[in-house]
């Protein structure tokens, strides 16, 4: 053998057997393809299900505790001058803002995942919660009022504008 390969001869066994992996690699047998499972045999014609009626409201009677048992601290006052326990644990709730709307009574309590909410006969959502102030460094109570409100079209952009911008 000539002497360049004698001194590099474990790097040319190296390389020998690289290229006999690849060749075997590319030569073998590839492994089967999964196959999804073939379809069950579908199920015989049922009877289709009977529609539910929808529901219907129900009427319940919400009370509220009296005056002298709900701490001041913790009343919620209506535009009417009547006045609800605060929601969500808030102490010394922020003023209603109810706007020009006419005052609607409350006719019962919507529980969410993270809050509750006084829902009014007129379909007004009301609800008192603790807001994080960066600029404060702390939490002040907040009080939300959500009037319905009529649905409007949205007026398509003028084509004076230009492309919309992303």
């Amino acid at each position: 053998m000539p002497p360049l390969l004698m001194s590099n001869k474990p790097i040319v066994l190296l390389c020998l057997a690289g290229a006999l992996g690849a060749v075997w690699w590319a030569l073998r047998n590839p492994p089967e393809t999964p196959q999804p499972p073939a379809p069950d045999a579908p199920a015989p014609a049922e009877k289709p299900p009977t529609p539910m009626p929808p529901p219907q409201p129900v009427a319940v009677a919400l009370t509220f505790p009296k005056v002298e048992q709900v701490p001041e601290n913790e009343r919620l006052s209506m535009p009417d001058g009547s006045f609800v326990p605060t929601l969500n644990g808030v102490k010394n709730p922020a003023k209603i803002a109810w706007g020009e709307f006419p005052y609607s009574p409350v006719v019962r309590i919507q529980k969410d995942p993270t809050l509750d909410w006084y829902v009014h006969a007129d379909g007004t959502y009301t609800t008192t919660i603790m807001q994080w102030r960066s600029d404060l460094g702390r939490e002040d109570p907040v009080t939300l009022c959500l009037h319905p409100a009529q649905a409007t079209a949205v007026e398509a952009p003028d084509e004076a504008s230009g492309p919309p911008k992303r």
